[in-house]
């Protein structure tokens, strides 16, 4: 099975809710162009299931079910890439 690298922008005021097959893998955060951006390892078939992503700001509130993915100082301020669950 094959499997190749894609990047999505997330945006600090609204979730980002993506299909990715089953055995997706987080690889990293940055900035790209003064976007927040996150790269994924996702197989290139298999069964798929929505996932849900937020920017999440230092000092605001966490929901308990929600899984840390990665951290990005972008324009002075550090976002946190949360992955939600229900």
């Amino acid at each position: 099975m094959s499997k190749r690298v894609l990047k999505y922008v997330i945006k600090v005021d609204r979730p980002l809710t993506i299909p990715l097959t089953e055995g997706w893998k987080y690889l990293h955060t940055d900035s790209q162009y003064s976007n927040i951006t996150m790269w994924l390892e996702v197989p290139d078939s298999g069964e798929t299931k929505e996932h849900t992503f937020e920017i999440v700001a230092t000092g605001q509130p966490i929901k308990d079910s929600a899984e840390h993915k990665g951290s990005i100082l972008n324009n002075g301020y550090v976002w946190h890439i949360y992955e939600m669950f229900s």
